[in-house]
């Protein structure tokens, strides 16, 4: 899931950067869910893109390439910081939350 760069060029313009964003989170649903068809059918929810992008800011933020890492783990902290609203919103509605990884169930 590395090597999925599309939304990550340098010079795009704001829909192509939403384009890219958009096919990778769909991608990612997709093969998680084919990853998980012989789980539970319970389990067969596509995961949150809220997660997908925590996820593939996780990823990239442990590149070995100090730099690239330092700016992703900083596109992190502010996910999170965008995101925790939401996912205090979720948590009132009975939904289980990690803040961290983001990551919610329902209860």
């Amino acid at each position: 899931m590395r090597d999925n760069k599309g939304w990550a060029q340098e010079g795009l313009i704001h829909e192509q950067i939403v384009a890219g964003l958009r096919a990778y989170i769909h991608n990612f649903q997709r093969i998680e869910l084919q990853l998980r068809s012989s789980h539970p059918t319970e389990k067969h929810k596509p995961l949150a893109p809220e997660a997908v992008v925590r996820q593939k800011l996780d990823w990239e933020s442990g590149t070995e390439d100090p730099e690239k890492g330092e700016y992703y783990a900083t596109l992190r902290y502010a996910w999170d910081a965008l995101t925790y609203d939401r996912l205090n919103r979720l948590r009132k509605k009975g939904v289980t939350c990690n803040i961290h990884s983001q990551k919610c169930k329902f209860e």
